[in-house]
């Protein structure tokens, strides 16, 4: 059964779908959320993350993928989106689900793709309730990888003029701007204590595979698996790609959560 439901403070509310097993076993369930990446949504690249969820819920494990405010279905501006916000925003919805009485709030995952890795490594490090952290192609150096990507023509000296930046319709705020070195994943994730699994492409030219090197020096834990996805790129456009990573994923998850 897929339900969805509008969650978070009255004027900010955020829109998600639940993935509830219709399966025979008894409740409560584990459950896992999903944090899309920048500029994403819940649907994730090529339907990703609404694939992965109704494979996780076919396997008794309950699933929210929601949307960031100003992202998606969700209240708000994008322009007004930080990364402190969707930090904020994953903590609302781990609070969220971990309260569903369907859901054994011993056994939470959390799920982050691209910049939503590295918000998903931040919220699970101060959540202390994630006791399952996957991250598909996670950005480490929030810096490095948004500097390599800033338009060329200038719009970032502009954005004391205007308040943002125009991405392609998009408008990223000077607040986001800001804080870009400010935030960092490596530092927070060293707080994680629990089981980790790691997936990247080895052709990703958005966020390159030193990133997965960086987050598989650093965190603590010595419960952390990862798996190179040989010939993908940043989102593995591709049936292949998107199957191994799918597979592999849910099998951790089923043996880990």
């Amino acid at each position: 059964m897929e339900k969805p439901v509008r969650f978070g403070e009255s004027g900010e509310e955020m829109f998600g779908v639940l993935h509830i097993p219709e399966c025979k076993t008894s409740y409560p369930k584990p459950a896992v959320i999903f944090c899309h990446g920048f500029k994403g949504d819940k649907v994730g690249p090529h339907r990703l993350f609404v694939k992965m969820a109704r494979r996780l819920a076919k396997n008794g494990i309950l699933v929210f993928r929601f949307d960031y405010r100003g992202c998606g279905e969700s209240l708000g501006r994008f322009v007004d989106t930080t990364i402190s916000s969707q930090i904020d925003d994953t903590l609302t919805a781990i609070n969220f689900v971990s309260q569903l009485k369907r859901v054994n709030s011993s056994q939470l995952g959390l799920l982050g793709l691209s910049l939503g890795g590295a918000v998903a490594s931040c919220a699970a490090a101060r959540s202390k309730q994630i006791k399952a952290l996957v991250l598909w192609s996670a950005v480490a150096d929030i810096q490095k990888v948004f500097l390599s990507q800033r338009p060329e023509d200038g719009s970032l000296e502009q954005i004391n003029e205007k308040g943002y930046i125009d991405l392609e319709g998009f408008r990223l705020g000077k607040e986001f701007v800001m804080e870009v070195n400010q935030i960092n994943p490596l530092t927070e994730i060293k707080e994680y204590k629990d089981l980790v699994f790691l997936a990247h492409g080895s052709e990703d030219e958005v966020v390159p595979i030193e990133n997965i090197e960086s987050y598989y020096d650093t965190v603590i834990t010595k419960k952390c698996q990862k798996h190179i996805v040989v010939g993908a790129d940043h989102t593995y456009n591709s049936y292949e790609w998107e199957k191994e990573v799918m597979e592999k994923t849910q099998q951790w998850l089923i043996e880990n959560l």
